[in-house]
């Protein structure tokens, strides 16, 4: 039985992590191999307002381009079956936080800042797709950005269940890692599903005991 075959145990998957982590890339890989759509919260924004994030960003100020994406996110009610590349401060609320949980399984893209500060300053389209860094010029600068928004993001990013390492994983290896952990759990829903007896004489065992 392939990955593709398995029970869909997660509704949608959702990826976070710091600018340029790789979510976009890492979840078009991903989506493919679980047999999911795969949908870029950026673009989607994009979408939903007819404005670029970017144009926005700068006209009407961090503030209202947060609150605005807090409105696009609730837009996603009913998607099922997608990888979700969210923005990288998408889900760093509490109420973003809680209602991603609702969406599906939260997933964090873990990337050492020097590597992230690297990957931005050699990206020529950072200055139209990440508006926070579109005046720094060198890596340093880029990197002290980095470490004000990892302060500020780095408890909401810890929140997410799964941790995937991307400093020391290749795509590949991270798109299996986590298609293990969707396989066993998909296996366990099923085995509780077909022995739920056993598990609630379990669970009133450990009432008891407590």
């Amino acid at each position: 039985m392939t990955l593709k075959d398995m029970p869909k145990r997660f509704r949608n998957i959702i990826l976070t992590g710091m600018p340029g982590s790789g979510k976009s890339t890492f979840g078009k890989i991903y989506a493919i191999y679980s047999g999911r759509y795969f949908l870029d919260f950026d673009k989607y924004f994009e979408i939903v307002t007819k404005k670029k994030i970017a144009e926005f960003y700068q006209k009407e100020g961090e503030e209202a381009f947060r609150a605005q994406e807090d409105l696009v996110l609730r837009k996603l009610d009913k998607k099922h079956n997608y990888v979700i590349a969210m923005g990288g401060g998408t889900v760093c609320t509490e109420s973003n936080f809680e209602y991603a949980r609702r969406l599906g399984l939260i997933v964090f893209l873990d990337t050492p800042l020097e590597v992230l500060a690297k990957r931005i300053v050699n990206d020529n389209t950072t200055k139209l797709l990440r508006p926070m860094f579109s005046s720094l010029n060198s890596q340093e600068e880029i990197l002290a950005k980095l470490k004000e928004l990892w302060d500020a993001r780095k408890e909401a990013y810890e929140r997410g269940y799964i941790h995937l390492n991307t400093e020391f994983g290749s795509l590949d290896n991270l798109k299996l890692q986590l298609g293990l952990y969707e396989k066993k759990n998909a296996e366990r829903e099923q085995y509780k599903e077909k022995n739920p007896h056993k598990f609630q004489r379990s669970f009133s065992s450990k009432n008891a005991r407590n």
